[in-house]
């Protein structure tokens, strides 16, 4: 298992707090998610490595992917569906989110739970 990264770390506080039962860097298929609660996906997405859609263009080159921020947001799309049509629930945070609004994400995350 990989170390939690802080983004990752944050939202596991969150889940702490919340009493929630969850699992860390779950195999599901071909994919590894971020934490699984029951069907329930929750993803932290990183602003650089996901090409946060607030903060890059969808032509952006993301020379370490080698490829444009649109075709990044299309494989994470995919992903996302994907795990949709095997009976998950997906809820994706941005790294922006989770540092800056952290009680916002928290909101999101019991609602996403409760739903």
């Amino acid at each position: 298992m990989r170390k939690k990264p802080n983004l990752e770390a944050t939202v596991a506080e969150i889940l702490d707090q919340l009493y929630v039962t969850y699992e860390h860097d779950v195999p599901i298929g071909k994919y590894r998610v971020d934490f699984l609660v029951g069907t329930k996906i929750i993803e932290c997405n990183g602003d650089y490595w996901h090409c946060n859609p607030v903060k890059y263009s969808p032509d952006y080159y993301h020379k370490a992917r080698k490829r444009l921020a649109k075709s990044i947001w299309v494989k994470d799309d995919h992903r996302r569906n994907t795990l949709i049509e095997e009976g998950y629930s997906a809820l994706i945070l941005w790294e922006e989110d989770i540092r800056l609004h952290t009680r916002e994400v928290r909101q999101q995350i019991k609602r996403f739970l409760k739903g």
